[in-house]
């Protein structure tokens, strides 16, 4: 059985083919194809979590994992999991087994980590195809700007400028190709031209001989920002993640529902400047690997107007600190509701006789209720359910177990 393994890169139609790959897996196993679900799904994000072992990572907080064993655990259960679907699509007669994520291009930045992938992969497979689809790094950065800008980075020029240059691994795709063939040997590696192959979705069909009609197509997925809502979330600044390493559930301001009117454009000059950056190491990338050339890699420049408009981002700082209050404000207050809401259901529950059910709404309203305490403006309320929920949680759990109800009550919460 071979493997096709997608590695990405990111902004290069990784989400539209994982979504369809996702949402054809049944068929595709008719054809002898499997798509990998023990990795996760619609993106495998279990396979870069396996190469970087443990350490800080979005993924494992996405997971849940947040301790060393918690990532540990994680990790091995990847592993067992992967082993056992890769078995059963041997026992299947599957010819193809397929692994797809973009995070592979940008995380696993050691030969160390793309080593521990090879080394869990090489055993089980006749045949192992990296795929890579590459395109003008300068058109991946400006992409790239509506990811990082609802994630809470402010999107600058000084940001591009610290982006763009030769040392930075996530836009050196000569490094990259570099060390995965240092792993899993060159020949095995396949870079692809994304501008010749936009629709990567019909690139996977053509590969396999595959008949476009029995298949669903694929969906038009990641539509950029409109600077307007990248202005409005650079000038909040909301951090993505809270100093324990856990996302910031306050942050999201739903950013990709903003109309999208005008995209996000740089001046000409300095778009072909920071392209300018990766001459020479495209050049060395296209003389070791011959399905690259060079016009696969520079970008189209009329497409730059003379004028763009990611100096006017900066307008909408003076306002920050406000959007910033009223974003933060309206979050905390549902998160709030939703304590409230989840609270009257669990007494429901428990009139119904439904102890357990209702002990477990409980602790999903303290949940909400502690998103809210995040939040200074309503910090007083927050606490207020939070002590309510506490002490209803523990007469809960007392009842459950026969045991005589001691509330602790707090004068002064913490």
């Amino acid at each position: 059985m071979d493997l096709i393994f997608h590695i990405g890169t990111e902004k290069a139609g990784s989400t539209s083919i994982q979504s369809w790959l996702d949402d054809n897996s049944e068929k595709l196993r008719q054809d002898g194809i499997f798509y990998c679900r023990s990795l996760l799904r619609p993106n495998n994000l279990g396979v870069y979590l396996y190469g970087l072992g443990g350490g800080f990572d979005d993924g494992f907080a996405y997971l849940g994992a947040i301790s060393d064993d918690e990532k540990s655990q994680a990790v091995e259960k990847f592993r067992r999991d992967f082993l056992a679907e890769v078995a059963e699509a041997k026992l299947f007669g599957a010819h193809t087994f397929v692994i797809s994520n973009e995070h592979c291009h940008s995380r696993l930045k050691s030969l160390a980590t793309i080593q521990r992938v090879h080394d869990l992969l090489r055993p089980l497979f006749d045949n192992i195809a990296i795929w890579c689809f590459l395109r003008p790094q300068i058109d991946v950065c400006v992409s790239l700007a509506s990811t990082l800008a609802a994630g809470g980075i402010k999107i600058t020029k000084d940001l591009f400028r610290s982006l763009m240059h030769e040392n930075e691994y996530y836009f050196n795709y000569n490094k990259i190709l570099f060390n995965w063939a240092q792993a899993f040997g060159k020949d095995n590696i396949k870079p692809i031209s994304f501008k010749s192959n936009t629709n990567t979705v019909r690139y996977f069909l053509d590969s396999l001989s595959l008949n476009p009609d029995r298949f669903s197509r694929p969906k038009q997925l990641n539509t950029a920002l409109d600077y307007r809502a990248i202005a409005l979330s650079t000038a909040m600044a909301m951090e993505f993640y809270l100093p324990n390493g856990r996302v910031n559930r306050n942050s999201g301001f739903f950013i990709g529902d903003l109309p999208v009117n005008e995209k996000l454009t740089l001046d000409r000059s300095f778009a072909i400047e920071l392209q300018g950056n990766f001459s020479a190491s495209n050049a060395e990338l296209v003389k070791s690997w011959h399905t690259i050339t060079p016009e696969d890699l520079e970008p189209d420049v009329d497409k730059y107007p003379v004028t763009g408009n990611l100096d006017r981002i900066s307008n909408a700082g003076e306002f920050g600190d406000y959007f910033r209050f009223v974003v933060e404000r309206f979050n905390a207050l549902l998160w709030l509701k939703t304590a409230e809401h989840k609270e009257a259901e669990s007494k429901v529950e428990e009139l119904k006789g439904n102890l357990k059910r209702s002990l477990g709404l409980c602790e999903e309203a303290l949940s909400h209720a502690h998103c809210a305490n995040e939040i200074k403006s309503v910090r007083g309320p927050a606490i207020i359910r939070i002590i309510g929920l506490q002490n209803r949680i523990s007469e809960l759990k007392s009842r459950m177990n026969g045991k005589p109800i001691n509330v602790a009550v707090t004068d002064n919460p913490p």
